[in-house]
């Protein structure tokens, strides 16, 4: 997919999210570690780089928070996009990488926007990969090529 695609697929989700800000970045990776790609990426995206600070995930997880961070602000978690154009899109991002071998997220928690107790939560624990209020981020870390989606949201 090329550069087009991906800013026609950032603004098809930013138009359907209505409200925060969504950020693509894409960087191609040579013999850097997945944490530098994750990192090359985010900066493409034109956030900040977190290093050892990065959550490692498995695919599944990887789809699961970023069907939420589309669907929720980050803010005050309200309702932006359906669950079916949110999974939907979701896809998309995660075949932007083809042959993914690492994912991460900035998010610090391991229950990310789940149940706990029977309490629905959101994630309280973040590493800030934007100057915004909120942010989160998930890498796609693949042998050639890396993408990083970022949300973020204003209090």
């Amino acid at each position: 997919m090329g550069t087009r695609e991906v800013l026609t697929l950032k603004d098809r989700i930013a138009a359907a999210r209505r409200v925060g800000r969504v950020d693509i970045g894409q960087a191609a990776r040579g013999s850097d570690s997945p944490v530098q790609a994750a990192d090359a990426a985010a900066l493409a995206a034109g956030a900040i780089a977190i290093g050892a600070a990065w959550t490692a995930i498995d695919q599944d997880q990887a789809r699961a928070i970023i069907r939420k961070l589309l669907t929720r602000d980050l803010a005050y978690n309200g309702r932006c996009m359906p669950d079916t154009q949110a999974a939907g899109s979701a896809d998309e991002i995660l075949g932007l990488v083809p042959a993914s071998t690492h994912f991460f997220t900035s998010l610090g928690m391991d229950v990310w926007f789940g149940l706990r107790d029977g309490v629905a939560v959101k994630t309280q624990s973040f590493n800030a990969v934007t100057e915004a209020t909120f942010s989160a981020a998930v890498a796609i870390v693949g042998i050639d090529q890396t993408t990083v989606l970022v949300i973020s949201d204003e209090d």
